[in-house]
């Protein structure tokens, strides 16, 4: 027997968006979603989520998730009606069913619906377009609060981190598996952690201790850390930095001093390291300076670029030593939109490229490092990004491949050629996304993407090969 269920949208939320002025009071109509042959399987309860986009932006269905779910447990139930949406914008239904199981969400089919609008007092059916693949968890870090991900390039693992526990994750025949986790807050090894709380995970150096190439970006600083023998952080890093709590972090590398560069909110810095200082955090000297609005940070073999306040700044070394000049060691650059974040790749030889998610879309342009007082070539934006907000863009140093995330949208782009495939938020976003990168694992180039229900993955064999 045909079923059908039927969810009404609380009054409340219309009632204030349409006070609010996002939605004229038109009155309200009805979607009719035809859900006919899904069949999620797996150990657990079947359910679909259910997004809506009205003109183009999210409507929060729910005021905490931002979504609707609807039990599907008996294969009966074909329809899905949803009750009480305002009349007057152009809708699209996203899609995601699969199955709920240990407090966490493992999407196994989603799609979208076309644009359509909404009659008063009518009911609209709407068919929604099945996508492939979907984004695939971690298991093992999934219902985590995750704050980043980075890849350890020497020993081919990887670090992901919670607000107060670091966790190593090795790669088995393409299967990322939690191998060991330290809990900073009891810190049983001593280390004097246990008052760090972790805002991010960057890539770092190990600038000659041992192989601590991984970063915990944190309110008391920049903390590198390792597991390859067991578990070492090295708080003392940061020791002459002060109460700065970093946002995200980079080096310059060795030539012949490190020089290390940090984000914060409302400003930037870092500190030089000459070789004859290089064990003695101590004797280091930081430098910080106020920036507006600053929302990135990338580091290349010679500069740290910035996002701030919607153009782009490239800070030379200089910044680093006396007399600390921000203004004398800055470079501005701008795109037809304003920038919002940033990704550097490396392309072996001169010169090198930078991504700039915008207000408008992505945008490259080579790198103009030999220049003194221009950053960039002329900018290009990448067909098929034009119109969203891009926040966060990433990519890899070996790889062909790039991501670029959008307020519910995730796209991934073949470098250097046309393809550009687009994933929403149903396919199986970690709630929130804050980290995101693209690595080996197990040969296989792979989109890893952190938030705070969790890791997930995407291949990109299965979406520009098999799909």
């Amino acid at each position: 027997m045909k079923q059908t269920i039927k969810i009404s949208v609380l009054l409340l939320l219309t009632t204030l968006l349409i006070s609010c002025g996002l939605f004229a009071n038109f009155g309200k109509g009805s979607v009719q979603i035809n859900i006919a042959g899904v069949a999620p399987s797996g150990i657990g309860d079947t359910y679909a989520r259910i997004y809506m986009t009205a003109d183009g932006e999210l409507y929060p269905m729910d005021a905490e998730s931002g979504y609707l779910a609807a039990k599907l447990n008996d294969p009966g139930i074909t329809t899905i009606i949803i009750e009480g949406i305002p009349v007057g914008p152009r809708y699209r239904v996203l899609l995601s069913t699969g199955i709920l199981k240990d407090g966490w969400f493992e999407t196994q089919q989603w799609g979208e619906s076309a644009e359509f609008e909404l009659e008063q007092g009518q009911n609209t059916e709407v068919s929604i377009t099945w996508q492939w693949p979907s984004l695939s968890p971690v298991t093992d870090m999934m219902g985590k609060d995750l704050k980043g991900i980075v890849f350890n390039v020497e020993y081919g693992s990887f670090y992901t981190a919670e607000n107060r526990r670091v966790h190593l994750l090795h790669d088995i025949s393409s299967t990322l598996e939690l191998f060991d986790s330290y809990d900073l807050a009891e810190d049983p090894w001593e280390f004097g952690v246990q008052d760090v709380t972790i805002n991010s995970l960057s890539q770092g150096n190990s600038m000659g201790f041992s192989t601590l190439e991984s970063w915990i970006n944190s309110n008391r600083g920049i903390i590198p850390f390792e597991n390859v023998e067991g578990w070492i952080f090295l708080p003392a890093f940061s020791q002459n930095l002060g109460a700065v709590s970093v946002a995200e972090s980079g080096v310059v590398p060795e030539d012949p001093d490190y020089k290390v560069f940090y984000r914060k909110s409302g400003g930037i810095g870092g500190t030089n390291v000459s070789p004859d200082v290089l064990g003695s955090p101590g004797l280091w000297t930081w430098v910080s300076k106020d920036l507006q609005e600053v929302t990135d940070l990338v580091v290349t073999d010679q500069y740290a670029y910035y996002a701030s306040a919607g153009k782009g700044v490239r800070v030379g070394t200089g910044f680093l030593a006396p007399p600390y000049s921000l203004s004398a060691n800055r470079v501005d650059f701008t795109v037809p939109a304003n920038i919002l974040s940033l990704s550097y790749r490396p392309l072996g030889v001169a010169p090198d490229e930078l991504f700039m998610g915008t207000d408008n879309g992505v945008w490259s342009a080579q790198l103009n490092e030999a220049s003194p007082s221009s950053a960039i070539g002329t900018p290009v934006r990448i067909p098929g990004t034009e119109g969203y907000r891009f926040h966060m863009v990433a990519d890899s140093e070996t790889s062909n491949y790039a991501a670029f995330l959008a307020a519910h949208d995730l796209f991934v782009y073949e470098v250097g050629s046309t393809l550009l495939r687009r994933f929403s938020i149903a396919a199986g976003f970690p709630g929130q996304i804050r980290a995101m990168i693209i690595a080996d694992v197990d040969g296989d180039w792979t989109l890893l993407v952190a938030g705070e229900e969790g890791l997930v993955k995407l291949k990109m064999l299965d979406i520009f090969i098999l799909s």
